[in-house]
């Protein structure tokens, strides 16, 4: 199980391995160019070469961030930074991308709760990669917004909305759940989770979606409640 400080890690190499703005992403956390950062992004990298889920696009975003990163001057641990470049740019080559599709399955069903993933021909569950995509990217979302990085003031103006208008925000706190479930016995992130489930019990979304926001809902309370009782 992740504590927090590896989740946070953990969830921000899934990100650059989904997202095609690496450009932007790097400019704004210094975070990802450090030494530190690309240890941990070298031993995420290596379990998924271990398993050859790397997928084209994963391998070619991966690739994209290194590169990026290759270029801004740190001064500090100078030539390590640029060996372990190197070295990891090297293990990405060496992956063939032949079981990637397996692990879309799998991420699909955490995210969806929809077993149908894990037995559709390859060909439609590689459509569901852009999806994949973005509800990856929403996690970033979810974890920000649920954190004392963002007073209640901004969360109610600029985030309730969006996740009651987004059925993304359900795949993201069912991914969040399944990995690193005691986020739930954090207060701050259990209060936001509550205040947007309260807002999408008062609208009428009709069956069978009243009936599923419902049952999420009971899902949640009934993991905290065994994870409180240890």
């Amino acid at each position: 199980m992740f504590n927090d400080k590896k989740y946070y890690l953990y969830k921000d190499c899934e990100l650059l391995l989904f997202s095609d703005d690496i450009s932007d992403i790097v400019c704004n956390n210094k975070l990802f160019s450090s030494y530190e950062f690309l240890l941990f992004f070298k031993e995420f990298i290596k379990q998924f070469i271990g398993k050859d889920y790397l997928s084209p696009l994963m391998k070619n975003n991966a690739l994209n961030y290194l590169n990026e990163v290759r270029f801004i001057d740190k001064k500090e641990l100078k030539n390590e930074r640029i060996w372990l470049i190197g070295d990891i740019i090297r293990l990405i080559n060496s992956t063939e991308c032949k079981k990637y599709i397996t692990y879309y399955r799998k991420e699909m069903f955490k995210r969806t709760n929809n077993g149908d993933y894990m037995n559709l021909p390859s060909c439609f569950v590689m459509q569901s990669e852009d999806k994949l995509c973005k509800s990856v990217k929403f996690d970033h979302l979810v974890l920000f917004s649920h954190s004392d990085k963002v007073d209640d003031m901004t969360f109610d103006r600029d985030f309730i909305s969006k996740f009651i208008g987004d059925w993304k925000y359900f795949e993201s706190i069912n991914c969040i759940l399944e990995e690193c479930p005691n986020k739930f016995l954090d207060k701050l992130f259990m209060d936001r989770f509550q205040i947007v489930m309260n807002e999408y019990y008062k609208r009428d979304y009709g069956e069978p979606y009243n009936y599923g926001i419902v049952m999420f809902g009971d899902k949640v309370e009934k993991k905290v409640k065994t994870l409180k009782n240890g």
